[in-house]
């Protein structure tokens, strides 16, 4: 009978937990609040800036809607929006480097929102920036994240247009 090596069943037993820890961290669901460094209802004032870039009648468009929520009510809603949305950490987040411009070859949906939000004790915790390409990457706090199919983005889109002002039109 053969005699069984303890150090490479153990070796293989780490990388099998490994690989499953990594694999449940990367592709577990998460709220916008785990990738944020207070919760987001505790939010006093959001801003969003939406792009929006397009054609219309072979011309290209570029507009761009703002939306300032002062106030815990109004930026509530704002961050309500995020919330009911799913997320998944990004790999990339592991790694030292940088991989380049999240928006290349990522979205054809050619719409972006940037978003701060700013907390009551601002000294002591710092705006946090997020930036949403489409309904497919997303970085919050420099992190990039992958949305879950769940439509927030368009949600949020109409939401700033709907209640923001047309900052410019060409």
């Amino acid at each position: 009978m053969k005699k069984v090596d303890k150090r490479k069943i153990v070796i293989w037993c780490v990388i099998i937990a490994l690989t499953v820890g990594l694999a449940g961290w990367r592709l577990w669901p998460r709220s916008i609040d785990s990738f944020m460094p207070r919760p987001s209802r505790e939010a006093v004032r959001v801003h969003c800036a939406l792009s929006v870039f397009g054609t219309v009648n072979g011309q290209s468009v570029n507009r761009s809607y703002d939306l300032t929520a002062e106030g815990e009510r109004e930026s509530r809603d704002l961050m309500n929006i995020l919330r009911r949305g799913k997320y998944q950490a990004s790999f990339s987040n592991l790694m030292p480097w940088t991989w380049g411009s999240m928006s290349s070859g990522y979205s054809y949906d050619c719409r972006t929102i940037n978003m701060v939000v700013m907390f009551d004790d601002a000294g002591r915790v710092p705006a946090v920036s997020m930036t949403f390409f489409g309904n497919d990457k997303a970085s919050v706090g420099g992190r990039q994240i992958d949305p879950i199919g769940n439509g927030t983005f368009d949600e949020l889109a109409e939401y700033i247009i709907a209640q923001g002002e047309l900052a410019e039109s060409q």
